[in-house]
């Protein structure tokens, strides 16, 4: 409980998971012929909208980071099912970790878990019965794929500009996840050679808030982002292209991944995400208001070009530099 909170915080959180738990038990979902879709995206990277978008199509729900026991919405049954990792981040886990984390998955895409599903049953879009999963991958995605090669997903990988993303973080007063990575014997001697372990603590010890969180997404996103070009079948999506071009986005995605009428994703689309409450007040506004300049340009030239750049120098370096200091939109994609 945090401090001044009322003695009773608890058992309100008790009384919420005890409804939800309640509400998952009288639903129902039976696996379709259409595959779950993995959605890989990092922490403020407009991931609960993409995830809301998607989830709009027909017997579709979702599952908002079944691998991450940081989410403030799981309920005591779930936390316990879920497996553990340093700072909430799955970071190349060893043959025995996959092994052990096999039936979790199995059992996430049966349907027996439904970790952080609609439990509003009064809410829009709310469905009883479903048969398709969409499952928001943020602490996981060193395993992309793996799951891609193991279970039968449709990968859809969201990317937003690492400034952007990075001032988010640092606005909401959000933590580093570098540790899980730096601490990782497997993904050093996979990733980090040639130096590289040397420069990513460096970073760490003497750059700056903006250089360490820039760093933060290079590591988090090195493994996805190295194997995308390898994976034809993935589906890349941009945030920038989001925010500015919606009804060609989900129009695309509608297509590759048979979610059927784009009308009834754009219906989706054009509402806040549930997150968009840690947005600014000017940013919330924009987005009601489809302002994409505000949105998407704005913040990144708030940031010196100098400082921008040196940034994300270290992310040419681990060869994750689909973003550049001057442009808001990736050079891939578009």
């Amino acid at each position: 409980m945090d401090a001044g909170e009322p003695r009773s915080a608890n058992l309100r959180r008790a009384l919420r998971s005890s409804v939800k738990e309640a509400v998952w038990l009288i639903g129902r979902h039976t696996p379709g012929e259409l595959n779950d879709i993995g959605l890989f995206a990092t922490r403020r990277g407009g991931s609960t909208w993409l995830m809301e978008v998607i989830a709009a199509s027909e017997g579709c729900r979702p599952l908002d980071q079944p691998f991450s026991v940081g989410t403030a919405n799981l309920t005591p049954g779930h936390y316990r099912t879920m497996p553990k990792y340093l700072d909430g981040q799955i970071v190349c886990p060893s043959a025995d970790q996959l092994e052990r984390l096999t039936p979790y998955v199995d059992s996430l895409l049966a349907g027996d878990i439904p970790v952080n599903a609609p439990f509003r049953i009064w809410s829009r879009g709310y469905r009883r019965t479903t048969s398709r999963q969409v499952l928001k991958i943020v602490g996981a995605k060193s395993i992309i794929c793996w799951l891609d090669d193991e279970f039968d997903i449709d990968v859809v990988y969201l990317t937003r500009h690492p400034i952007t993303q990075a001032l988010s973080c640092l606005r909401n007063d959000w933590t580093l996840t570098v540790r899980a990575y730096l601490d990782n014997p497997r993904f050093i001697g996979s990733y980090l050679t040639g130096g590289l372990e040397g420069k990513c603590h460096d970073i760490l010890t003497t750059g700056t808030e903006l250089d360490r969180f820039v760093l933060n997404w290079g590591l988090e996103n090195l493994i996805a982002m190295r194997s995308m070009p390898d994976r034809q079948d993935w589906t890349h999506v941009s945030y920038e292209a989001t925010v500015m071009r919606p009804v060609e986005t989900v129009s695309m995605l509608a297509d590759r991944l048979s979610l059927g009428d784009p009308s009834r994703l754009l219906d989706s689309a054009q509402r806040p995400s549930r997150s968009s409450g840690l947005s600014t007040r000017e940013r919330r506004a924009a987005i009601h208001s489809g302002d994409a300049d505000l949105l998407v340009r704005s913040p990144l030239e708030s940031v010196s070009l100098a400082d921008r750049s040196s940034a994300m120098r270290i992310l040419d370096d681990l060869e994750v530099g689909i973003y550049r200091p001057d442009e808001i939109e990736p050079i891939i994609g578009r």
